[in-house]
């Protein structure tokens, strides 16, 4: 479940998220977010969206502004090493799964309903196929900026082709 957690932390599948807006100033953190009038806002016309973290949006890895937006989950203040696939950092000493500052399907009304079906999809999909296969890339490994993916509604991953045998 850790090296699930971790893909999902290091590469969202929706990388904007659902916005949030603030309606009044907000504290968040160490900085404060003002509202600001539009006309389609709620209450008198004020609203800010808001993506992530100011923290997180700052010190996110550079790139397209989408990949910035998923930057809660490369904070380097929150995960040293962002950028290392690292399933440990979601380990207990006992080897139990601890909780982050994790939230990949969103939370509180927003959140995805399929979070959990989500979670024990992927464990066990994962765990059948490494426990009946040995999977190895067929060709050279995709370079940092293939991983990228391709933007839509979803992050779109990259075609890597997968060389695998029945043990």
């Amino acid at each position: 479940m850790a090296a699930v957690c971790e893909t999902q932390r290091i590469r969202s599948i929706v990388p904007l998220g659902v916005p949030h807006g603030c309606l009044q100033l907000t504290r968040c953190t160490t900085v404060y977010v003002r509202a600001k009038r539009t006309p389609s806002a709620h209450a008198g016309g004020q609203s800010t969206s808001v993506f992530g973290t100011p923290s997180s949006l700052a010190t996110a890895s550079p790139g397209p502004w989408w990949w910035r937006c998923s930057g809660l989950h490369m904070d380097p203040h929150v995960w040293p090493e962002p950028d290392r696939f690292r399933p440990s950092r979601f380990l207990a000493p006992d080897g139990s799964l601890k909780p982050q500052e994790f939230i990949p399907f969103q939370t509180g009304k927003r959140a995805c309903p399929g979070d959990e079906l989500s979670r024990m999809v992927s464990c066990g999909v994962l765990t059948r196929l490494l426990r009946g296969w040995r999977v190895r890339l067929a060709g050279d490994a995709p370079s940092a900026e293939d991983l990228l993916g391709t933007v839509g509604v979803t992050l779109a991953p990259p075609k890597v082709l997968y060389h695998c045998e029945k043990i």
